[in-house]
């Protein structure tokens, strides 16, 4: 069981806004109100809204994550479900 919340270095930091983003924390495991609603999304639109909640970050932030990185965090993500 991992204990919480979880820090995912990223590979690609990014700038958003004046901050240096070097980690997604995830805070918490998804509940069934995360997912409620998201299944018609397809499983990459289900990731990032799951990981909006469960981080705690806006859809922008999201927009910003590598795709390496973005893959390592649902990979997280998804092993709650």
């Amino acid at each position: 069981m991992a204990d919480f919340p979880i820090d995912i270095q990223l590979e690609d930091p990014f700038e958003f806004g004046s901050e240096r983003v070097e980690k997604i924390t995830i805070a918490r495991k998804p509940t069934v109100r995360d997912i409620r609603g998201i299944g018609n999304l397809s499983p990459t639109d289900q990731s990032i809204k799951i990981l909006e909640k469960v981080a705690g970050i806006t859809p922008a932030m999201v927009d910003r994550i590598s795709l390496t990185d973005f893959g390592r965090i649902s990979e997280r993500v998804a092993s709650f479900l």
